[in-house]
């Protein structure tokens, strides 16, 4: 009752248009982040999703760990639209509903592993990969940060301990990007992980 029986609080990623980068609304019910058409009756509301909700809600979510800005991190929960195995790049993007995914530097989607891009600045470069060393947001310079923290937590608790980090430009630069980290929900057709902002230009340009 605390999460999903709540108002539906739209979150602001930057203060001009476009606010987010995704093809609806993203933001609180409560205190996990969803986009506006998900998750809106108890019909919708079953046995594992509420497990993945006492997980993210469970969380003590940090700030950004990389940038200039002091940015809030949210626990984040959104359909799957397929149940086939594996996961790939591609069904992350449209899980997200990344609404203009652009990278030069990314050749292939429909794979289950992606290597970091590479720091390419003043070009088209959102990201999609899964190498932790290369994600903004957890700390990832202290000893065996991989093990420990919220990031452990997280991909402890998705299935097959894999996660996905992407990074969406918001809009035209200079802009804002939205940073997530999500895996396969062990309970049923989600993603869930982590979602926050931060200064573009602190980052990758």
């Amino acid at each position: 009752m605390n999460t999903l029986a709540q108002p539906f609080k739209p979150i602001v990623f930057q203060d001009r248009e476009p606010w987010h980068p995704f093809t609806e609304p993203v933001g609180l019910r409560g205190d996990v982040v969803v986009f506006e058409s998900q998750y809106r009756t108890v019909d919708a509301w079953d046995g594992g999703l509420l497990a993945d909700l006492a997980f993210v809600t469970g969380v003590e979510w940090e700030e950004c760990a990389s940038g200039a800005a002091s940015c809030e991190m949210h626990g984040f929960v959104c359909d799957l639209m397929t149940d086939s195995d594996p996961l790939t790049g591609r069904k992350v993007l449209t899980a997200i509903k990344a609404a203009d995914f652009r990278s030069e530097h990314i050749a292939k989607l429909d794979v289950t592993q992606i290597p970091f891009p590479g720091y390419h600045p003043d070009t088209l470069n959102d990201e999609i990969h899964t190498d932790f060393a290369y994600q903004y947001l957890f700390d990832n310079e202290t000893n065996d940060p991989e093990q420990s923290g919220t990031h452990r937590m997280l991909r402890e608790y998705v299935s097959g301990s894999r996660l996905w980090y992407v990074l969406l430009h918001i809009g035209e630069k200079p802009c804002d990007v939205a940073l997530l980290a999500v895996g396969r929900s062990p309970y049923g057709n989600r993603l869930v992980g982590a979602i926050t902002n931060q200064m573009c230009h602190s980052l990758c340009d």
